[in-house]
């Protein structure tokens, strides 16, 4: 079974492979450059034992949010950038289906909270996707 940590590693590789952002990190970072994108474990980051339509299955469901940043909050200087950031995030997560072979499939399910994110104290305008990813 591939790792964690390997997942949320070729995550942030395929989104640093674009040249869309100054920075992506792969850990919560202390201060952000942006236009950034930071990979950190969703809520409920693991699901074990599923198929893609239930349970019982052989596959691990991994979980994690990408947080977009576009730049510090000022809506509408910032606003372009981050529009751009959300076309571009799902093609470019499920470009590749198996992250360099760690991966049977990426899903981007959802984007949220478009607006006001804070990280490490500073607050930028930015937004949330939530990325599944199944291995087995």
């Amino acid at each position: 079974m591939t790792t964690f940590g390997t997942i949320r590693t070729n995550l942030a590789a395929v989104l640093t492979a674009t040249g869309d952002y100054a920075a992506v990190y792969d850990t919560v970072p202390d201060t952000v450059v942006t236009p950034s994108a930071i990979v950190v474990p969703a809520e409920q980051f693991a699901t074990y034992h599923t198929t893609m339509e239930g349970d019982a299955g052989n596959f691990v469901q991994f979980s994690f949010d990408v947080v977009t940043l576009a730049g510090r909050y000022e809506p509408h200087s910032s606003q372009d950038t981050l529009d751009a950031q959300v076309d571009a995030v799902v093609a470019t997560l499920e470009a590749d289906q198996t992250l360099s072979g760690a991966a049977s499939i990426v899903l981007v399910r959802t984007g949220t909270d478009y607006g006001e994110v804070t990280v490490g104290g500073s607050t930028f305008l930015g937004c949330r996707f939530r990325v599944e990813v199944y291995t087995t």
